[in-house]
This record gives C-alpha cells, sequence and structure tokens, in this order.
C-alpha cells in the first residue's frame, strides 16, 4: 500500500469515528430530554352544577333503560352516559366529557351525597320541637363540614336523588337486598287464599254494620250468664 492509498483510508476511517461520535452524542443529549423534561399536565376543568344536574339525569335514564338495563357491562354503559351528556343542549360550549371523567365524577359525588345522607339523618333524628326543615338542613351542614372538613357543595344533587329509587337500591348493601328478598318470597310462599266472605268488615261500612254487630253480641253474653246462674 503506497502512501497516498494509505492516507486515504486514515482520513475514512476518522471521518467515520467522528461521525459516530456525532451521533452517540446526539441520541444522548435526546434521550437526558426525555428524561427530564417535565410532563405538562392537562388542567382538569372543574364540574359546574349544571353538568352535575345532567349527568345524574344520564345515569338515571340509563338505569332505566327497559332495553339495556342493568345487565350491560360497565364501559358500555358509561360510554353512553357520556354520550347523553355530550348531546344535552344545556352543555353548548362545555367541556366535552369522555366516559371515564363521567364515571369519576358520579363516584365522587356519589360518595358525598351519601355522606350527607348520613348527615341528614342524624340532624332529624335529633330534631327538637318547634324546629323547621331549614333548621336541619343547618345542622346536617354543621355535621358534615366538621366530620369531612369542608363544606357541603351538592346540595343540587343530593335533592335530585334522595327519592330516586334507582339511587336508593344502588347504595343499599347487596346483602341487605338479598334478604329483604328472601323474606317477601317466604312471604308470598306462605300467603293463603282469603276468601272475601270471611271479611264482611272490609265490604262494608264500618260506622254503620260495627255497632250494630256489637249491640247485638252484648246481650247474649248477658244471656248466658243467667242461664249458668239458675243451672247453679
Amino acid at each position: 500500500m503506497d502512501s497516498y492509498t494509505s492516507g486515504f483510508m486514515d482520513l475514512l476511517q476518522s471521518q467515520q469515528e467522528s461521525y459516530n461520535n456525532e451521533n452517540n452524542t446526539q441520541l444522548s443529549d435526546e434521550d437526558h430530554e426525555d428524561v427530564n423534561t417535565p410532563k405538562v399536565a392537562i388542567p382538569k376543568k372543574k364540574w359546574s352544577a349544571k353538568e352535575d344536574v345532567i349527568l345524574i339525569s344520564a345515569w338515571l335514564n340509563t338505569s332505566k333503560d327497559p332495553v339495556v338495563g342493568n345487565d350491560q357491562k360497565a364501559p358500555a354503559f358509561w360510554k353512553r352516559i357520556a354520550t347523553y351528556v355530550a348531546a344535552s343542549p344545556d352543555l353548548v360550549g362545555f367541556p366535552k366529557r369522555e366516559s371515564a371523567q363521567c364515571k369519576q365524577r358520579w363516584a365522587k359525588m356519589n360518595e358525598l351525597v351519601m355522606k350527607f345522607v348520613g348527615c341528614y339523618a342524624t340532624a332529624t333524628n335529633q330534631k327538637a320541637s318547634g324546629q323547621t326543615e331549614n333548621d336541619v338542613m343547618l345542622f346536617a351542614n354543621e355535621l358534615f363540614e366538621n366530620d369531612m372538613k369542608k363544606k357541603f357543595s351538592l346540595d343540587h344533587a343530593w335533592r335530585l336523588v334522595r327519592h330516586e329509587q334507582k339511587w336508593i337500591i344502588s347504595n343499599t348493601p347487596k346483602e341487605k337486598r338479598m334478604s329483604k328478598r328472601r323474606k317477601v318470597g317466604s312471604q308470598a310462599k306462605s300467603s293463603q287464599p282469603i276468601n272475601l266472605e270471611d271479611y264482611d268488615v272490609m265490604a262494608r261500612p264500618l260506622r254503620v254494620k260495627a255497632p250494630k254487630a256489637k249491640t247485638k253480641k252484648i246481650p247474649n253474653v248477658k244471656k248466658k250468664k243467667k242461664l249458668i246462674q239458675c243451672d247453679i
């Protein structure tokens, strides 16, 4: 190999090493940036009372769906709720809520409402003579704030669901629901057909017939007593 060829090979080798070093440095810097670059968190937008109302309406209506019913899978259930919320004309301009967000909001809201239900029940049981419903509500809110260290801000949600049968059942322990079903079932099996002829009082006005029945029975008792005395 002459000096010219040798010099050319040395030049190629040095260029290759320089290229490799630059690539390694670039990759190392990029990896370093990925590790140290903080991920920008997407700010969570708080749910408004109007959104809560629509979410509750969606939950109640979807739960009562006669076609799908309560056997539908959870992902499909919350997807349908999210679709219901997104389609509401009352929420035009509001941020779109995904199914996972709807599920999380419902869980949090339901937890706090259930807590307030307990506070309201306690306040009702301790209601003194002369106190009004407003007094009960003030005391219930005070109990909630003392326990949770924050004020109850879901009064709108509580008033919507408190009398809804579906909501009440969904928050009843499964064991309690099963025992109630067994009790109702056993009563249905043990019940006998009722002969209405044996219950004349049910078919007749009490204020007319009942007094006559009593006046007829009383003399009979006295006659029996007289007969017994004569025999003696």
